[in-house]
This record gives structure tokens, C-alpha cells and sequence, in this order.
């Protein structure tokens, strides 16, 4: 597989994981009794489907998010209809991890149980104990050179369910950190909200920037 082959098919795994995340978390959000306002699927939004409910929003990296009714606002702002603030903790857990772990079930099944297991347990490290994820990168796109689509779109799945399980703000699992946390209380405790803007910039220029900076090096 030539490397433009390659990264074509790492933005079309992205893109369809997007869109699987995006659909589900709307889905999910409905059952339980919320709604969303917007959907984004790709970053930055360059069209918007006004007509849709809730409205869509497309742009062409594979970044989406799902917008709530409440979701993100202060304690003193009244309760509407199917907010996000009057469901439970376990419904918000719900429409928060759910989506990853379907993500999760479509790696297992590409990649088996042992190999996924494995591809699991490792991303961990790979993610935030190697300072510099060059040869990483250069295992994965030779891995993607020679191995089936399937065994590369099952890899790449597993280490972006792990990394979105982090407790980090930007990620899942700071969402969940923020559900626990305020679980019975009106806004967040501060020490929280301090923690998830901090890991926030982590993620940001520690995890995103060394795997941006390893691909940039093996690419160019």
C-alpha cells in the first residue's frame, strides 16, 4: 500500500468513526431522555444543514461533538425540557461512554480478542510514557504498508478508545470525571474544573503534539 493510500485510509476510518460517535451519542442522548441542539461532524464547520433536527454542521477534519440542551451551563440557569442537567448520573454515563465502547466491540471484532486486548494494553504507554513516538509511527504506517485494512482500522480504533478514556478534559473520560464528580451537586467543584482545563493543555500540546511532530517527521 503506497503512503497516500495509507493516510487515505486512516481519514476514512476517522471520518466513519466520527460519524458512528456523532450518530450514537444523539441517539443514545434521546433515549434517555435529553436532545441535542447541533451536531458537528468534521472541524472546522464549513456547511451547515439548517434544516435538520438538530442542525448538522460538516466540516473536513474528523473531530465531531454532539451539542445538549443544558450541557455546559451554570447552576443558575433554570431547567428546560430534556436538559442535560436533569439527567441522572448513570444516564449521563450512559450517553458518555457508550459510544466508545461500541467503538471498542468494531476493534475486537476486526482484530480478534487476543490481538485487540493486546492493542489495548499497550496504548497506554504508547500514548503517554513514550517521549518520542517516532518509531511508533514508523512500525504502524510499515504495519499499514503490508498488514489487511481491517487489522490497520482495528489498531488505530483501539488507541483512540483508550486515549478518549482518559480522565483528561478534552476526552470521554473527563466528561466522566465531571459527571461523578458533580453527581448530586449544582455546578462542579472548582478543584475539577481547574484539573480538566490543565489536562486540557496536556492532551493538547504533549499527547496531540508529539504524535503531530513523529507523523510530520516520518512523512516529510
Amino acid at each position: 500500500m503506497e503512503t497516500w493510500q495509507i493516510a487515505l485510509l486512516i481519514y476514512l476510518a476517522l471520518f466513519a468513526m466520527t460519524l458512528l460517535f456523532v450518530a450514537l451519542t444523539a441517539a443514545l442522548l434521546r433515549l434517555v431522555g435529553g436532545r441535542a441542539t447541533a451536531i458537528q461532524l468534521g472541524t472546522p464547520p464549513l456547511v451547515t444543514l439548517r434544516r435538520a433536527a438538530p442542525r448538522i454542521r460538516l466540516g473536513p477534519i474528523p473531530l465531531g461533538s454532539v451539542e445538549m440542551i443544558g450541557a455546559g451551563q451554570p447552576a443558575e440557569v433554570s431547567l428546560g425540557e430534556h436538559d442535560w442537567r436533569r439527567l441522572g448520573p448513570s444516564r449521563q454515563l450512559l450517553v458518555t461512554l457508550g459510544p466508545w465502547l461500541a467503538i471498542a466491540a468494531i476493534s475486537i471484532a476486526l482484530l480478534g480478542p487476543a490481538h485487540a486486548g493486546r492493542s489495548f494494553a499497550s496504548a497506554l504507554d504508547q500514548l503517554l510514557l513514550t517521549l518520542d513516538p517516532t518509531p511508533l509511527v514508523r512500525r504502524f504506517l510499515a504495519l499499514a504498508a503490508a498488514a489487511p485494512s481491517s487489522i490497520v482500522v482495528g489498531i488505530l480504533l483501539a488507541k483512540l478508545v483508550v486515549l478518549n478514556l482518559l480522565p483528561f478534559g478534552p476526552f470521554a473520560g473527563g466528561q466522566v470525571v465531571t459527571v461523578l464528580a458533580s453527581a448530586g451537586k449544582r455546578e462542579t467543584p472548582k478543584a475539577v474544573q481547574l484539573w480538566l482545563i490543565a489536562s486540557m493543555a496536556f492532551s493538547l500540546f504533549y499527547v496531540s503534539g508529539r504524535f503531530a511532530y513523529a507523523f510530520i517527521r516520518v512523512l516529510v
